[in-house]
């Protein structure tokens, strides 16, 4: 008989790129500016796999394990977010197997928008007419 131990994985923390452990949901960044992000988990057996979605999209499947420590890490750099990413959900799912839900860490970008600039515009000259009616009576 042959008997399998699975270990889910810990709860995964976003740190940012000062390695501060990011712990709001929404965070605030600018338009045009990058995102850079590490996504980080402690144990499971067999070690999880990190993956970052943007809303429901893969965009990143890169990680790295280090069996000294028990840590798997994913280092995200998303370039020049824009006005689409206002809102968008970033999530860092850690999964190890299929037969136990994986653990999900959830950040809300929220982007400082740029004013947007207007081209040249030509004005047109507005015609208003006035119409003026007086009546005298006796009440």
């Amino acid at each position: 008989m042959n008997l399998t131990v699975i270990v889910p994985p810990s709860k995964p923390i976003i740190l940012d790129e000062a390695m501060k452990n990011v712990r709001s949901i929404e965070e605030p960044y600018n338009e045009g500016s990058d995102v850079n992000l590490i996504c980080e988990v402690r144990g499971g057996k067999p070690p999880p796999k990190l993956t970052w979605y943007l809303d429901n999209t893969v965009i990143d499947e890169s990680y790295h394990y280090n069996a000294e420590n028990g840590i798997t890490v994913n280092h995200l750099a998303y370039p020049k977010i824009g006005r689409q990413h206002l809102k968008a959900r970033l999530i860092c799912q850690a999964s190890n197997t299929n037969l136990v839900q994986p653990q999900t860490r959830l950040l809300v970008l929220d982007v400082n928008l740029r004013h947007v600039k207007m081209g040249p515009h030509r004005l047109r000259p507005v015609h208003v007419i006035f119409s003026l009616s007086i009546t005298r009576g006796r009440r």
